[in-house]
């Protein structure tokens, strides 16, 4: 394990986030001891910036499109008070390269589609060569936290902004992967264990 790496972490993520399901709540935030022991290491990032010349992040997403309906589960608490959470943490990770832009959106709880149009407004001249990343549309195992219709209209979007390869995993969910795959065909790949991946762009 590399143990020397910097972390980099939107400012406001180690804030005491919880997901509340069948009435309790539990947290999911990052360990407390897990960032002291490696402060050294961490890079907290506030505004959009470039890492090097070809990966860049970004910090700052639209609203164009609505955001998975799954997050209404997740608060943020402050004092004794439980919130909404805002994501306002939340990061994205672009990597140019020859043929294009990977967009790498987390578990994408500002919405995919926001991120995707974030990077579009950040490198509007390049090419989209893959979006890979956690759609958030299971709010428990196997489930769907939004209507197949509105899956499908996301696979539609996907398409009309250009999207050479969609790699969907984690919180994406398996009814999701499956309405997505079947509206994008070959562009769409479900992420798994084990996945060899040699060219983002490609098969």
């Amino acid at each position: 394990m590399n143990s020397k790496a910097p972390l980099y972490l939107k400012v406001g993520a180690d804030g005491d986030f919880y997901a509340e399901m069948a009435g309790l709540s539990h947290f999911i935030g990052l360990d407390k001891g897990m960032l002291e022991r490696n402060g050294e290491r961490l890079r907290w990032v506030t505004n959009s910036m470039s890492i090097d010349s070809n990966v860049h992040l970004i910090t700052a997403f639209p609203r164009k499109y609505s955001r998975p309906l799954g997050n209404s589960m997740l608060k943020i608490k402050c004092g004794d008070r439980f919130s909404e959470d805002g994501f306002e943490h939340e990061l994205a990770l672009v990597v140019k390269e020859d043929d294009g832009i990977a967009i790498f959106t987390g578990c994408g709880h500002s919405g995919v589609l926001n991120i995707i149009k974030a990077a579009i407004s950040t490198f509007p001249t390049e090419r989209i060569k893959a979006v890979v990343g956690g759609f958030h549309q299971m709010p428990s195992p196997g489930g769907l936290s939004t209507s197949p219709d509105e899956v499908r209209e996301m696979g539609k979007e996907l398409l009309h902004l250009g999207c050479g390869k969609v790699y969907g995993g984690h919180c994406t969910g398996t009814e999701a992967s499956r309405l997505l795959k079947d509206e994008l065909g070959d562009v769409y790949r479900e992420l798994h264990t084990g996945l060899n991946v040699r060219s983002l762009g490609g098969s």
